[in-house]
Formats: structure tokens, C-alpha cells, sequence
């Protein structure tokens, strides 16, 4: 017995390091195409009650990102190759002919500067909405390839069923894609962040509340506790408890100060992870939608209750999420949906010349 343990546990040891050695050598990854449409259904499909009333979720581990290189790419590089700008050239920004404007000031070759302004978050902080639905990517070549990469809208196959979403007025396209990735087994947790959509940074916060108003008057616990009595007394509030499935209300929080950094929140975000058991493909997603909605919030204690009671002024929303978590076992070549009823996602797997176990 104590021997069959211990062949069995060099058997598993052996494997592992095989993947391993599977995953670090480029020369024996199996290289898969990736085709990936996901929209919003027009019409919901299903009653929002099926869903839990929850914020947008925060990714756990580590995930591959050919989204935000697209969307925010890195031009430093030309910057810096470019000339210095002569005194009286900051006009030529202004000119529509030639490239007489590439050049740079020397503060934007500070690395303490350039650190503070360029920033790939940052920038997209700033954008109301992803730039781009369907990524027209660089390519690449697999055989020389050490890391995925974005492929030209060239390669799309769904293009057709895009259209028809929009043409039909059945779906609204977030983000198309197609992109070539080695394909390695579960436990290397090879996985894709993908993003697109409205960014709802400015209006909500990561959590899924509304950004706390810069013009609300801030309550000291004297005054809090005064007003909670007025309340009282008019009969106005009325403590009690009762079950609810919609979130407790917000916590107290200060305004966003001038210049703080607006984190990105995404209509669309999630993770797709593609990987091998053996010889069978499998797709897991989690992919989320968020949508702003009116929420009468929980009250299911009475310091919720003494919350809500201060802060509110009316009707107020919450950015709720609702998840595509699936996990299917798929076939290459063939077209797999994914669906719920806010949230259509439609898959392809291509394989390539360098597809089969080497």
C-alpha cells in the first residue's frame, strides 16, 4: 500500500510538472483562435427578480488583458523618438497638414511626470464609454508568438450575426473580438479579462452606489442624532425590521474630493477562461452586465434604517449586476451560446496549425 502511494503521488508530481513544463515552453503550447460576441438583449428576456440584487463583482487571480493595451495603447515610445519641440511650435497643433506636430516638450520625458499623466487606468477613467465594440487588433504570428494577441476584424465570423442583433433591434453588440491564445489545462487558470460598454465611473462606485453628491452637507453624529429625533417625533420614522432582498443602504461617505482618481466601472466586465481537459475544450464564463436601477434599500436594521433616514432624498439607484457564470464542454468550429435574459454571449473555437498536443 505504502508503495502504491508513493508511485501514485511521483505519478501526479510528474504530471504536474509536465504542465508546467507544458506552460513555460513555448515550442509545445497548443494555439487556439478565439472568436467572442457578447450583447445586452433589448427586450429582457426574464423578470429581474431571478436575479440577486447585487453590485458589480471584483475579479479574484490573475487574468490575461488584451483590452486595455487597445483601448489606452502606450505611445511614449513615440514620444520619445520624436524631436524636441522648438519654442514657437506649440501652434502647430493647430495645422491640419504634414506631421510637423510629432514632436515632444521636456517635461514629457520626466519619468516622474510622465508616471502621474499617463497612466493606462487614468486614461481610461476618463472615457464615458469603451472606445471601440469590435477590436480591429494588430495580429500576429503563432509560430514566432511567446504571448496571445488581438486579431483583425478581418478574421471575425460572426460579423453576420452582429448585424442582424442590430438590424432586428433583438441585441445590443458590447464587444466583438477574435484573438489567438495557447491553450493550456484548468489548473493553469489561463484566463481573459473582457470589458466594454458605458463606463458608470462617474455616476457609481466600484460597490454599485451612487457616487456620494459633493454638494450633500455632511452630518456630525451631534447633529445626525438630532435630526434622527426630529424624524422620530414628527412620525416620519418609524423603526422596524422586516426581511429584504434589495442591499442596505449606502454607508456615510465623503464626496469625491477634486482630481481624485475616478475609477473605471464597466457595463460589461467579467472573465472567460478556455481551457483543455485532455483533448475537450472547455469554456467557463464570468461575465457580468450592470445596469443603474431605482432601489428602495434594505432596512433590516435599525442602523440601516438610521442611515437611509439621513441620506435620503428621494428615489436613488443601484448599479446591479447580472452574471453569466456557465461552464460548458464545447466542440471546435462550431458556434456555442451563452445566454441570460440581459446577456447573450456567443463563442467560437478555431483550431490551428498548432493546435494538436506536441
Amino acid at each position: 500500500m505504502a508503495r502504491f502511494c508513493r508511485l501514485l503521488t511521483a505519478a501526479l508530481l510528474a504530471t504536474a510538472a509536465g504542465n508546467a513544463l507544458a506552460q513555460s515552453d513555448p515550442d509545445k503550447w497548443r494555439w487556439f483562435e478565439v472568436e467572442v460576441l457578447i450583447f445586452r438583449h433589448q427586450a429582457n428576456t426574464g423578470p429581474a427578480e431571478e436575479f440577486a440584487w447585487q453590485g458589480p463583482g471584483q475579479a479574484t487571480g490573475t487574468t490575461r488583458d488584451l483590452l486595455t493595451p487597445y483601448y489606452a495603447p502606450d505611445f511614449l515610445s513615440f514620444i520619445g523618438e520624436a524631436p524636441p519641440c522648438e519654442p514657437d511650435e506649440n501652434d502647430l497643433l493647430l495645422q491640419e497638414d504634414s506631421l510637423q506636430w510629432m514632436c515632444h516638450r521636456p517635461e514629457e520625458l520626466e519619468p516622474t511626470e510622465t508616471a502621474d499623466w499617463y497612466q493606462a487606468g487614468r486614461l481610461l477613467a476618463l472615457l464615458p464609454r469603451a472606445p471601440s465594440t469590435v477590436i480591429d487588433g494588430a495580429g500576429g504570428d503563432i509560430n514566432e508568438a511567446s504571448r496571445p494577441f488581438l486579431l483583425s476584424d478581418a478574421y471575425h465570423e460572426l460579423t453576420t450575426m452582429r448585424q442582424q442583433l442590430v438590424q432586428r433591434n433583438v441585441g445590443q453588440p458590447l464587444l466583438h473580438l477574435a484573438y489567438r491564445q495557447p491553450v493550456f489545462n484548468r489548473n493553469q487558470q489561463y484566463k481573459f479579462r473582457l470589458f466594454g460598454g458605458r463606463n458608470y465611473g462617474r455616476e457609481f462606485l466600484p460597490s454599485g452606489y451612487e457616487v456620494p453628491d459633493p454638494e450633500q452637507q455632511q452630518i456630525i453624529p451631534a447633529d445626525a442624532l438630532d435630526q434622527l429625533l426630529q424624524l422620530t417625533e414628527s412620525g416620519q420614522l418609524n423603526f422596524s425590521v422586516k426581511p429584504d432582498r434589495t442591499p442596505p443602504p449606502p454607508p456615510l461617505l465623503d464626496p469625491r474630493a477634486p482630481g481624485e482618481l475616478i475609477e473605471s466601472v464597466w457595463e460589461l466586465d467579467g472573465v472567460l477562461h478556455i481551457y483543455l481537459v485532455g483533448n475537450y475544450l472547455h469554456v467557463e464564463s464570468q461575465l457580468e452586465l450592470r445596469e443603474p436601477q431605482q432601489v428602495e434599500f434594505s432596512t433590516t436594521s435599525l442602523a440601516s434604517q438610521a442611515t437611509q433616514a439621513l441620506v435620503n432624498k428621494g428615489p436613488q439607484r443601484f448599479l446591479r449586476r447580472y452574471e453569466i457564470a456557465q461552464l460548458r464542454r464545447v466542440i471546435s468550429h462550431e458556434t456555442h451560446y451563452f445566454d441570460n435574459p440581459r446577456l447573450g454571449l456567443v463563442v467560437q473555437i478555431r483550431r490551428t496549425d498548432l493546435s494538436a498536443k506536441r
